[in-house]
C-alpha cells in the first residue's frame, strides 16, 4: 500500500481525486493500493507520499517520498503552470509513479545496500514491469521443412513472418518451394516440385526453463507440379493442381538470445483437396487422405 498525503492551501477535492485516479490506475495492476492519510492502514506502507501545492503566480507541486522499503526520502517540485487544468491530475500522478519507481529502482542494482525489511511482492512486479524491456512481437525467419503424405515426401525451405498479438495468441505466413525424388513406375518416372504457403494461428502457451510450446492450427496450400518423363515407346505429360489440408501441431522455440531464437514445428494434416500423377490410369504418386509435417530453421524477433 501506497499512502498520500495533500498538504498546502490549494488543493481542491477534484485534483485530489484525478491524482489518486491516476496513482491507482499504475500501481493497482502490480497489486499495489493507494490510500489518503491514515485511512484504512492496517498494515504498514510500503510508501508515503507527501504532495505540497503552495499558492502563487506558478503552480508548482513539490513530491516528497518517504520510501519504507530503501529507507530513504526523495523529492522532486513539478511545475504544472504550462499543463491546463484539466490535464494537472495527470502530471502530478506520472511524476509521483515515476518517483516511486526511481525509488525502488536502487533494488535492482547488483551492490545495493540490504534491506531492513523484506522487499514487497507488488514492489518486485512493479521493477519487473518498469526495468524489463518490452517483447518483441514480430518474427522473421527460415526453416527447412518435410512434407509428408502415404507415397510422397516433399522436402524444401519456408520463408517466415509471425506478428505476436500476445504471448498466448499469434499470426504466422509461410511461403516456400518444396521438391520429391523421381517415383519410378513401369512406364518411366514422375518428379514432383511444390510452390507452397500457409497460414497458421499459435494459441496458448507452456515454458519449460527457456523453452516454449505454442499449440497451433493452420490451413496449407501447395501447387504440384508434376512431370512424366516416358521410357521409350511411352507418353508423358506435365500437370499441375492445387493441394489444400487443415494442420494443426506444436512450436517449440528455444530463444538464443533476445533477438535470436530457433524453432522447430511438427504435426499432422486433413487433406481437403488432394492431387495424384496417374499412371495407366492408376494413382502413381501424390497426397494422401492424411499427412505430416516438420520443419526447423532459425528467426529474428523485433
Amino acid at each position: 500500500m501506497v499512502q498520500v498525503a495533500f498538504n498546502g492551501g490549494a488543493w481542491n477535492a477534484a485534483l485530489e481525486q484525478g491524482v489518486l485516479s491516476q496513482l491507482r490506475a499504475g500501481l493497482r495492476p502490480t497489486g499495489l493500493d493507494v490510500c489518503v492519510g491514515t485511512a484504512g492502514t492496517s498494515t504498514k506502507p510500503v510508501a508515503t507520499v507527501e504532495l505540497r501545492q503552495d499558492p502563487g503566480e506558478r503552480v508548482v507541486v513539490t513530491i516528497e517520498v518517504r520510501d519504507g522499503v530503501t529507507r530513504k526520502r526523495v523529492a522532486r517540485d513539478v511545475d504544472l503552470s504550462a499543463l491546463p487544468e484539466d490535464g494537472r491530475a495527470l502530471g502530478v500522478g506520472v511524476a509521483t509513479d515515476e518517483l516511486l519507481r526511481a525509488s525502488w529502482a536502487e533494488l535492482a542494482l547488483r551492490d545495493a545496500p540490504v534491506q531492513q525489511r523484506d522487499t514487497p511482492k507488488a514492489v518486485e512486479r512493479t521493477l519487473e514491469r518498469s526495468l524489463k524491456p518490452p517483447p518483441k512481437t514480430n518474427e522473421a525467419g527460415a526453416a527447412f521443412a518435410y512434407d509428408g503424405f502415404a507415397v510422397l515426401g516433399l522436402f524444401g525451405a519456408d520463408v517466415t513472418l509471425r506478428h505476436w498479438f500476445a504471448p498466448t495468441l499469434g499470426v504466422e505466413l509461410d511461403v516456400g518451394a518444396r521438391w520429391a525424388g523421381d517415383h519410378e513406375t513401369g512406364n518411366g518416372s514422375i518428379s514432383t516440385k511444390a510452390f507452397d504457403a500457409a497460414l497458421t494461428f499459435a494459441v496458448g502457451r507452456a515454458t519449460f526453463g527457456p523453452l516454449r510450446v505454442n499449440a497451433e492450427a493452420s490451413v496449407f496450400a501447395a501447387e504440384l507440379r508434376f512431370r512424366g518423363s516416358p521410357l521409350p515407346g511411352a507418353r508423358g505429360a506435365d500437370e499441375s493442381a492445387l493441394a489444400t489440408a487443415a494442420r494443426i501441431g506444436a512450436r517449440l522455440s528455444l530463444p538464443i538470445s533476445r533477438t535470436f531464437l530457433v524453432s522447430l514445428r511438427t504435426g499432422f494434416g486433413v487433406t481437403l483437396r488432394g492431387v495424384s500423377a496417374t499412371n495407366q490410369g492408376y494413382a502413381a504418386t501424390g497426397t494422401s487422405p492424411f499427412g505430416y509435417f516438420v520443419s526447423l530453421g532459425p528467426a529474428v524477433a523485433f
